[in-house]
């Protein structure tokens, strides 16, 4: 989990600045910045808070995930727990 934990804390530092350049160029381009998907790749085991927080805190929308080990284990816990409780989440604080 130290690799997310890196990703997080890197997301942080730069998020503002990538996101309001992301937002520029779809504003010269004659598009709506809200239309651009926001990908991010995360590698290992992920929790539904962590993506939560890229979620709302990043504007993140997508999330690429690259297991390790237990992939299919991963897998099936991340589709029954943690995927729904991030669309959960989102949709509750975004009202």
């Amino acid at each position: 989990m130290a690799g997310l934990g890196q990703l997080v804390l890197d997301a942080d530092r730069r998020a503002d600045e990538r996101q309001a350049r992301i937002d520029e160029s779809a504003a010269r381009a004659g598009r709506q910045p809200s239309e651009i998907r926001r990908l991010y790749n995360i590698g290992g085991q992920v929790t539904a808070d962590e993506l939560t927080e890229l979620a709302l805190d990043h504007g993140l929308d997508t999330f690429i995930l690259w297991f390790e080990g237990d992939v299919e284990g991963q897998l099936r816990s991340f589709a029954a727990e943690v995927a729904p409780a991030v669309s959960r989440d989102v949709a509750q604080a975004r009202g």
